[in-house]
Order: C-alpha cells, then sequence, then structure tokens
C-alpha cells in the first residue's frame, strides 16, 4: 500500500504558481518544506475529477496532450531512472534545477515501482517531465490542460500508456 503526504506547491517565479498539491511516497521528495494541503477530492456527488495514470512514465515514449478537470491526479508510475519535474512550458530545458518544480528527485538506474502524484488543484496548462538529461526531448513530457467542469459532472481514472 502506498504511503502519501499530499503537498502544495509554493508558487515562484519559475514556477506556474497555485494550482497542485502533491503526494509523494516515503521518501519525501525535495518539496518536503512545502507547507502540507488540505486531502484531495472524496469523488462525492459534487465533486467532479479523474484519476490520471501514466504508466509507464519513460523515455522515447509520446505522450498525447490531456484535459481533466480540477481536483483531478495524475499518477506517474515507472522504474529505472527517472522523475517528474514540473515545467514553466512545453519547451524542455538544457538543465534542471532543484527547488519546488523538482517534484521527484531522479530515482536510481535500478530501482523499481516507483510513482508520484500530483493532485491538479487550479486550471491552466501543466507541463510534467522527466529531469533525466535527453529524456525530456525524446518525449518523455506529459501536457496537461486542466479545466473547471459542472460538479458531479466527470468523475473516474483514465490510463495514459
Amino acid at each position: 500500500m502506498m504511503h502519501s503526504v499530499i503537498f502544495a506547491l509554493v508558487a515562484t517565479a519559475i514556477a506556474l504558481g497555485p494550482g497542485i498539491s502533491t503526494a509523494a511516497p516515503a521518501p519525501a521528495p525535495s518539496v518536503a518544506s512545502a507547507p502540507v494541503s488540505a486531502a484531495a477530492p472524496t469523488g462525492n456527488a459534487t465533486e467532479s475529477f479523474v484519476t490520471l495514470n501514466v504508466n509507464p512514465w519513460m523515455a522515447g515514449k509520446i505522450y498525447a496532450p490531456v484535459s481533466v478537470p480540477t481536483g483531478s491526479s495524475i499518477e506517474f508510475v515507472w522504474s529505472g531512472a527517472h522523475g517528474v519535474y514540473l515545467l514553466s512550458s512545453s519547451q524542455c530545458p538544457t538543465n534542471y534545477t532543484a527547488g519546488p518544480n523538482m517534484l521527484f528527485s531522479t530515482s536510481s538506474a535500478t530501482s523499481v515501482n516507483n510513482n508520484y502524484t500530483a493532485t491538479l488543484t487550479q486550471p491552466g496548462v501543466y507541463y510534467f517531465s522527466c529531469p533525466v538529461t535527453g529524456h525530456c526531448p525524446s518525449g518523455q513530457l506529459q501536457t496537461v490542460t486542466v479545466f473547471d467542469p459542472a460538479p458531479g459532472t466527470v468523475s473516474g481514472i483514465t490510463s495514459v500508456t
């Protein structure tokens, strides 16, 4: 069973601002200093959300852009040397810096069953990439558009494979 802690990203000049709260398995990723947020949506009739599973999260795969309602979660699942980084655009950087945008630091090449979950709490466009050199340009970039739906209109699980 995955134990998770939910974090809220702190808006900074390089961050996209508020809109994402994150849940990560122990040990906590580099955003551990961010304040803890409220719990994720429960999925009752007044809330609309989906859980988007990006599995496997890997280099060399092209991920189609997706749209989800606010309150939705995106879960990245992988084995090997990968991580999760929040970009400010769809442009892959040459260097990734430590800080609130490094959502999950790169795991070791021999690691298995890694996962990272972010809850998307504000409308906007979010760009997630792997911070390992060369992975983003090879396609390891997921664009997620978050929108405000009518309450109770969307719920469920969607898989990106």
